[in-house]
């Protein structure tokens, strides 16, 4: 009697606090397990963000009782050794991490790259049956704001609750204020600024940004003042982008630059990159042959002798790294053009300004981009 008389005081000093209690006993332990990048592209800082930012956005869903990153790093150098640790990325590895844990399920996540796209991969796992209870798939295109957008639907997927919108938009300025700072580049200070103009870093960022571009000024003042944006003809080029990537990359890019007030920007067709040759006989309208406006594509429209700019059948090839043949100053680079070659999708025509050659790249490989519209 006495027993149950203490259970009714405590129920009703606690009152839902102890239905509460009650409650999280129910809810699933989730390990979330550190990133596995099976296609080797992206920084080991970039991936550990990932995985925090996944993690904080399982507890954002009330759903699970998620393990404490802390507590995974020191159960796993209680098992194994902590050089172990650093690279448990594998299933073999994270699934029995996870029932050291005395974890329920645990959040297993790969990225492959295919097709110039990056696909991530998110599955729970029943530790219990290992075996997976629920997946997701999101495709992004490598940038770290692509990564957490797709990240934020795989949750979604997985659990059925969206995270808070300001708390899931705070937390994607946080991480790309941090990932800005660290980084230190021109290139990701522009970015993280243009995704989010009002973040809680856009002061510095601006700062930043003017700081760099007067450090690169003072490098390459002549090459900077003649990239800047110019119209030639009927069309507008943006500045050149210093870091190479892929066709696909490419298309991307320029689909999504946002330049001197304008959105429209794309990647050039062969004519419209050919059109800033000059002193070669391969500028728009010369006697090689491969067009974008006359659907000549193939590898019958090509010659060394109408191509090949300054190179021989060796490809021993001759020119300047200094841009003399290029209206923009594009020295010793080779730029992507959209025009795919119409008997192997897989390669795409490029100009070569080097030497103002025109020849095919395979899409997987890099190169430069300088976007038009």
């Amino acid at each position: 009697m006495r027993k149950i008389i203490v259970f009714f005081l405590v129920l009703a000093v606690f009152g839902t606090n102890f239905t509460l209690f009650a409650d999280d006993d129910d809810k699933q332990k989730l390990a979330v397990m550190e990133f596995e990048d099976q296609s080797g592209k992206l920084s080991k800082k970039m991936l550990s963000s990932a995985t925090e930012y996944i993690r904080g956005a399982f507890v954002s869903t009330n759903k699970y009782v998620v393990i404490a990153k802390e507590r995974q790093e020191k159960e796993m150098i209680k098992e194994m050794k902590k050089e172990s640790y650093k690279s448990c990325n594998d299933k073999n590895c994270q699934i029995p991490l996870g029932q050291a844990l005395s974890a329920d399920t645990i959040l297993r996540t790969t990225i492959t790259f295919f097709g110039g796209t990056y696909t991530i991969t998110s599955e729970l796992i029943d530790l219990e049956k290992e075996a997976t209870i629920i997946g997701a798939t999101q495709k992004f295109n490598g940038s770290e704001q692509k990564l957490m957008d797709a990240l934020d639907k795989i949750v979604l997927q997985i659990t059925g609750k969206e995270k808070p919108k300001n708390m899931s938009e705070n937390s994607k300025d946080s991480k790309a204020c941090e990932y800005a700072r660290s980084d230190k580049s021109l290139e990701t200070w522009n970015e993280y600024l243009e995704s989010f103009p009002n973040g809680e870093c856009s002061f510095e960022a601006k700062q930043q940004i003017k700081k760099l571009t007067k450090e690169n000024g003072k490098k390459e003042q002549k090459t900077e003042s003649k990239e800047k944006v110019q119209k030639i003809a009927n069309l507008i080029w943006s500045q050149r982008y210093p870091k190479e990537m892929n066709w696909y990359e490419a298309q991307q890019y320029c689909e999504n630059l946002s330049e001197g007030g304008f959105s429209d920007w794309r990647l050039p067709n062969i004519d419209e990159l050919r059109s800033l040759i000059k002193d070669r006989k391969t500028v728009t309208g010369g006697v090689c042959k491969v067009s974008d406006k006359t659907a000549c594509l193939t590898e019958n429209c090509w010659s060394f002798e109408t191509c090949g700019e300054s190179c021989d059948r060796n490809w021993n090839c001759t020119g300047y790294t200094d841009g003399r043949y290029s209206k923009l100053v594009d020295g010793n680079v080779w730029l992507w053009s959209s025009s795919s070659r119409s008997d192997y999708q897989g390669h795409a025509w490029g100009v070569y300004f080097y030497n103002g050659l025109i020849n095919v790249h395979n899409k997987s490989d890099y190169s430069s981009v300088r976007c038009v519209r």
